[in-house]
């Protein structure tokens, strides 16, 4: 199954409930309490992720088994695309059991 979760867009603007995410030393907003799914995201200048992904925005999907995406044809998605798959979720505040995907 493949179910949209979030657009990831950053920002330098700080946002209401915004959550610290030390270990890539972002600051997020939990995309649940979005009414469109978007997640912010606002980097410290010592961020360690990639320039790639701060830079570009980013759509998210939950899946059941990462073993499903790599059966899809690589036409599904545009090589230029940001699209990121995962059965973890790394949204600070977000406790849903069910398999989500974030940076």
């Amino acid at each position: 199954m493949l179910e949209f979760d979030h657009v990831g867009i950053t920002t330098t603007v700080t946002q209401p409930d915004e959550n610290w995410v030390e270990q890539s030393r972002v600051w997020v907003t939990n995309p649940r309490n979005s009414p469109h799914h978007i997640e912010f995201l606002r980097y410290e200048p010592d961020s360690t992720v990639p320039e790639a992904i701060k830079n570009n925005p980013h759509v998210a999907f939950r899946v059941d088994k990462l073993e499903t995406i790599s059966s899809m044809p690589k036409s599904s998605f545009r090589p230029s695309s940001s699209v990121i798959f995962s059965k973890s979720c790394s949204c600070a505040s977000t406790t849903r059991s069910s398999n989500t995907c974030a940076i």
